[in-house]
């Protein structure tokens, strides 16, 4: 499937709350146990999309995606990949759809949390 921000395939991933299918990055089968292992790593994770409506919707997917909403920093900000291919080439997801594989790329990596030193702790150090 294509991202991050789709619906599941799998047919039992629904929100509990809304009856609609999970998104992938929420779906247990797919990224939702993998996405906070990959954040809690610290090593950045680096994703491309097709267009800049597939980036946007993936982006947009993480903040609704517990355990990561909130839990990273961006390492690249979405944008227009330099690199990506310019070859057309028919979606997997509907063959009416003519996509670039990696028109787009961003990244991420989980949360840092630095410890600042204060000086002295109560006259020992």
């Amino acid at each position: 499937m294509p991202g991050l921000g789709f619906p599941t395939p799998n047919p039992d991933a629904v929100d509990p709350t809304t009856g609609e299918p999970l998104l992938q990055s929420q779906s247990p089968t797919e990224w939702g146990p993998a996405l906070p292992a990959i954040l809690a790593s610290k090593c950045p994770v680096f994703v491309t999309g097709f267009s800049p409506t597939d980036v946007e919707r993936d982006v947009r997917s993480l903040s609704r995606t517990p355990g990561v909403a909130g839990e990273f920093d961006w390492v690249l900000t979405p944008g227009e990949n330099a690199f990506g291919s310019l070859k057309w080439e028919v979606a997997d997801f509907d063959p009416r759809v003519m996509i670039k594989t990696n028109w787009g790329v961003w990244g991420i990596r989980g949360k840092r949390r630095d410890v600042q030193e204060r000086g002295r702790f109560f006259g020992l150090f």
